[in-house]
């Protein structure tokens, strides 16, 4: 198949992009969840830096509810769910079985926050 330059490069690109997914996920595999926080950790091209975006969204909305944020974990960076500050965990969980109702079992918040 006889490419053009811009298909060439676009599909070096794709291809350096599913090899980062791949890795991605093989950093996860394994991970315990001992570290788990409000917001995520992550690299912000715009600053130039590491952020976490739970101090970021602070720091910049003083008044904003602090028990309504996600939990992640802070080393793979899977997400728990709602903020709970009654379980120990920290996050929200639910009944597994469908037997009740779609609140926490812990702080009895709806999963479907407004």
């Amino acid at each position: 198949m006889n490419l053009n330059e811009t298909q060439t490069r676009r599909l070096e690109i794709e291809r350096q992009y599913w090899e980062f997914a791949r890795q991605m996920g093989d950093a996860k595999h394994g991970c315990q969840h001992t570290n788990i926080a409000k917001g995520r950790l992550i690299y912000s091209p715009g600053q130039q830096r590491i952020v976490q975006t739970y101090e970021e969204w602070i720091s910049k909305y003083p008044q904003a509810d602090q028990d309504c944020e996600t939990m992640y974990c802070q080393d793979c960076d899977t997400e728990f769910g709602w903020f709970c500050p009654v379980n120990p965990k920290g996050y929200c969980e639910y009944d597994e079985n469908g037997r009740g109702s779609d609140d926490c079992i812990f702080c009895h918040q709806s999963s479907e926050r407004k």
